[in-house]
């Protein structure tokens, strides 16, 4: 999932200038709505224009506030006042209401210094007009008076009449969302001090109109929201190269250039300064959560707008980039010469918490990788205590690979994880004191990037644009794909063509949705192209004049987008003109690749579609896709970035068994050791499966999680096992003779993505032919030499369990369902194969069968008779049986999408959620053909309810919710639409 962050530079002075107020105006409701549903903000059971009308206060300050005195109103009446001795904790809520009953609304109490909800008795202030109102916040001793303009009051100035006339406000807000429109005006997200504009409608954000009290998630204390960055982690070493004696005058692992290697002096951290303003570091400190800190920034120690400065753990740093004798002006630095000569307590390759921590906790950053990131954080008590983490990085870019991390690009703060292998972007292993590309400053700051330009198409040669005709430079095209999963981007008055110039500009109106397509072609007849609309605004498929420029050559060329205020111009540069920059724009995004679009009837494409975290992501079309090109369509012809094709279970009825990640699911069969043969020479291993949610590199820490298993730790003669090594998205089938391990995997790409469908797996072997091979959807992804056969001895077969997890002493068990497990003493598949569509019969090959049809109960019988009865769960911590780690039955039908085809079906439709997956907010869309009583319940794959979205009459038309993922869990879940005899079912994917 990508994470968006705004870089508001011009609020930024320096680090320890942090937002000083401390008391806020977070949300509040000036129009209720019309009715008890919309309208009884308070709680009462009543709608009252000025009882349920409430403004809500929160404390966004590091120290608990006394308020004693502190008081509220409008610029016509500030009538309430905070008692004595009343205390605010930080990030917590006050909310004052015009009046009405107000203990069911949370946070209330009884006792008035402790309750986090007041109601004067009749109105905030003089009431807060819906079309335009000023509300007042004024502190006993006038150091921190705000006011907030709305509507038609807002910018008209600091209010200055009656006994505001002496005032002086040292927060002034002007907001610029109508706050006249049945729902409150909150910022988003809560206690947003930093944003130029945090304001929006509570509808805008969540389905809810407004949310007094609480968080916009229903939480009674907020999370503290990060300043703009300033100073950041740019670029770790914690595995220095491994010197190659091959190359005796090449010493791979001297980062701080002092002609040694040393696994920990050559350690370092790399800093820069984002912002558009120097720096003072004076006090700020580095370690690691060790209760390690070994450097200390000099006083008077200031780094620049833009510039980079490294601490390394010791050795000579005179060499390094940036170096100066003067402690105030260098750019190299090493943390302590007298103690270990290491950075913290030195950084281990395999997981280790980096900590910057500044003079005044405003700008506190912990980096945790390897085993560490995604723990939480260090320890409490391996920090200074008071200490709150403003910026929590965690990456799952690997620091024990013999080069650095780093941020690609340089500064790069667009991304929740920016951070890739140094080896990936470069030809070095590190860049210590300098940008990847040897620069000394950072390069000015780019917007996060949205729309790229994915794939080109230049020797064309066939009929790419659908309309039977061939023409070289009518069927040429350039798509670009929005790479945000949750930003749409307005393209009006973009333009695409080449070096020579522009030839195409979107239209006025054209938006293009989180990861989706859309592709201009030279010319032609563009309405047989995927995605296709005569809607100009809709469409996903348009054509120029004639040419895309003067025409892209295909032996080299510039394809360009250019946007029409020129602060989002990118350009791809291949062939012979690779590694230049066409003229007439500021680049924000250049790119060169070294992919050959001379290939006759192939495009050159991203690998994946909208990969940006390499330094040359383009490929030949044909070489990594059965198509040639896919003009708005990834390269395997979908309509949108993590679109799948989904699997429907082969007969769809029957039972299945759900497995729970953390919940050490497991199916064991215990008697497997006494029913094995000694030597099985040649079998087969094969099921369905389909995980909860979509499987990766970095979703399934901490360590292995298989499918199938005969293993039981380290490498033992028998060992077997099927499943996801720790960090990586592809599936291992390995076999293990107590030496050797021999293993063959669904893909060489690390990164594969099993997305939440039903997969046919199975996996082979033969001593005979010497052949292990595994196959995905009938289809060999890959075969490897192997005599290795599958040993008896004393092991136990688990189906859906994991490794435990050494850190927080917990399983990873296979997160999804698993049915028709069936294990062989033949090599069934030796080429593709066409897949069941019936469950498996037992022959006399078959060694056990579970077809989990049971339902109920505690075992998982075997079909064959053999005897290999599964028990439901697996051990506790003393060895005992623990049925908490039982797996769940579920009912096939009930985890297949059902499509209605009633009589009334075909009028009322449920469209597909978007975006999907999602892990922040969705859209779904029905339509009502006439006015009709209308449920709509959302279910977990075990068919649980877990929401209700819609309950009641709706009136015919176009029906829009939005839907905040984040209170669910990662998974699949259903949402169905039932009204009379229609019943309409959509599947959704959260990801967390």
């Amino acid at each position: 999932m990508h994470k968006w962050y705004l870089l508001l530079l011009a609020l930024v002075v320096s680090a320890s200038s942090a937002h000083s107020q401390s008391l806020i105006i977070n949300e509040f409701l000036a129009d209720p709505g019309s009715d008890v549903a919309t309208g009884d903000a308070n709680s009462d059971g009543e709608r009252s224009a000025q009882d349920d009308e409430f403004v809500e206060l929160l404390n966004v300050g590091r120290d608990t506030l006394d308020l004693t005195g502190w008081r509220l109103g409008d610029d016509e009446r500030v009538n309430f006042t905070f008692p004595d001795g009343y205390q605010l904790a930080p990030l917590e809520f006050v909310v004052v209401f015009g009046g009405g009953d107000v203990s069911n609304v949370p946070g209330y109490d009884a006792d008035p210094t402790r309750t986090r909800v007041f109601a004067p008795g009749d109105s905030v202030g003089n009431g807060l007009a819906n079309g335009g109102e000023t509300i007042v916040l004024l502190s006993p001793d006038g150091s921190a008076d705000t006011y907030v303009s709305y509507g038609s009051r807002a910018g008209e100035g600091a209010p200055t009449g009656g006994e505001l006339a002496d005032v002086t406000f040292e927060y002034a807000i002007d907001v610029a969302v109508a706050a006249a429109e049945d729902v409150a005006v909150t910022r988003s997200p809560d206690g947003d001090v930093y944003a130029a504009d945090p304001w929006v409608k509570h509808t805008d954000v969540r389905t809810t109109p407004f949310s007094p009290g609480t968080t916009l998630d229903g939480d009674l204390q907020a999370t503290r929201v990060s300043p703009p960055p300033t100073i950041v982690i740019n670029e770790v070493l914690a595995d220095p190269p491994t010197d190659d004696t091959s190359t005796p005058d090449v010493i791979e692992g001297d980062a701080n250039g002092d002609g040694e290697r040393s696994s920990s002096a050559d350690e370092f951290i790399e800093l820069a300064n984002v912002s558009d303003d120097p720096v003072d570091l004076s006090g700020w400190t580095l370690g690691d959560d060790e209760n390690s800190v070994t450097f200390t920034f000099p006083q008077g120690y200031v780094l620049p707008s833009r510039a980079i400065v490294t601490v390394f753990g010791g050795g000579d740093v005179s060499n390094v980039p940036g170096y100066d004798a003067d402690p105030l002006q260098t750019r190299a630095f090493i943390a302590d010469s007298t103690h270990l000569g290491t950075i913290g307590n030195g950084f281990a390759n395999g997981g280790d918490i980096i900590l910057l921590l500044s003079d005044d906790g405003s700008n506190d950053t912990y980096f945790a990788y390897g085993t560490l990131s995604g723990s939480g954080g260090p320890a409490e008590g391996s920090y200074p205590a008071g200490t709150t983490f403003e910026f929590e990085i965690n990456t799952v870019a690997n620091a024990g690979g013999d080069n650095s991390v780093t941020r690609f690009p340089d500064g790069n703060t667009n991304t929740a994880d920016p951070f890739v292998q140094h080896l990936t972007v470069s030809d070095a292993a590190f860049s210590p004191g300098t940008t990847i590309g040897g620069g000394t400053m950072l390069p000015p700051p780019q917007p996060p990037i949205t729309v790229v330009i994915n794939e080109v198409f230049a020797d064309a040669t066939t009929d790419a644009n659908g309309d039977g005709t061939v023409d070289a430079l009518e069927d040429q095209f350039i798509e670009l794909v929005n790479t945000s999963d949750v930003m749409p981007v307005d393209l009006s008055g973009f333009s695409v063509g080449d070096a020579s110039g522009t030839t195409f500009t979107f239209p006025d109106g054209y938006s293009l949705a989180p990861l989706s397509f859309v592709a201009v072609f030279g010319g032609g007849d563009v309405s047989n192209v995927p995605g296709y609309n005569a809607d100009a605004t809709m469409t996903r498929a348009f054509a120029a004049s004639g040419t895309l420029g003067d025409g892209l050559a295909a032996s080299g060329d510039v394809a360009v987008l250019r946007s029409p205020d020129d602060a989002y111009d990118a350009f791809v540069a291949y062939g012979f003109e690779a590694g230049t920059e066409p003229t007439g724009a500021s680049w924000e995004f250049p790119q060169s690749t070294a992919a050959s679009a001379h290939m006759t009837g192939s495009s050159i494409t991203r690998d994946a579609d909208g990969n940006t975290v390499v330094l040359d992501p383009f490929a030949v079309h044909a070489d990594v896709s059965e198509l040639p090109y896919s003009p708005a369509q990834t390269t395997n012809g979908l309509s949108r970035i993590g679109d799948f094709v989904d699997v429907a279970h082969p007969w769809g009825t029957g039972d299945a068994l759900h497995f729970l990640a953390f919940e050490r699911d497991r199916v064991e069969i215990r008697d497997a050791a006494t029913l094995l043969p000694p030597t099985l020479n040649r079998g087969t291993i094969e099921m369905w499966f389909k995980p909860d949610s979509v499987l990766t590199a970095n979703t399934h820490p901490p360590d292995w999680t298989y499918l199938f298993t005969k293993n039981l730790s380290g490498n033992n003669a028998g060992d077997l096992g099927i499943g996801f090594p720790r960090g990586e998205g592809r599936i291992d089938f390995f076999m293990q003779d107590g030496t050797e391990t021999v293993s063959t995997f669904t893909s060489e790409d690390l990164n594969e993505t099993f997305y939440p469908r039903w997969y046919h797996l199975a996996a082979t072997w033969n001593t005979t032919e010497g052949k292990m091979r595994l196959f995905l959807d009938g289809k060999l992804v890959d075969e490897v030499d192997s005599t290795m056969p599958l040993a008896g001895g004393t092991q136990q077969i688990a189906i859906g369990g994991g490794n435990e997890d050494l850190w927080n002493s917990r399983y990873e068990s296979f997160r999804g369902t698993i049915d028709e497990v069936r294990f062989s003493a033949v090599d069934r598949y030796q080429a593709d194969f066409e897949l069941p569509t019936a469950p498996f019969e037992p022959d006399p090959f078959t060694i056990a069968l579970w077809h989990f049809d049971e339902g109920s109960g505690t075992v998982a019988a075997d079909a064959t008779g053999n005897g290999f009865t599964g028990t439901l769960g697996g051990f506790d911590a003393e060895g005992n049986p623990d049925p908490e780690s039982a797996p769940q039955w579920v009912d096939i039908e009930l985890i297949t999408d059902v499509e209605h085809d009633g009589e009334h079906g075909p009028e009322f439709s449920l469209d597909q959620n978007f975006p999907n997956p999602f892990g922040g907010e969705t859209t779904i869309r029905f339509n009502a053909p006439h006015t009709a009583d209308v449920q709509m319940h959302m279910y977990n794959v075990l068919g649980q309810r877990v929401a209700t979205l819609v309950d009641g009459d709706v009136p015919a038309g176009t029906h829009t919710l939005r839907l905040d993922g984040s209170a669910f869990a990662s998974g699949v879940y259903f949402y169905v639409l039932q009204t009379g005899d229609v019943r309409l079912v959509q599947q959704m994917v959260i990801v967390r």
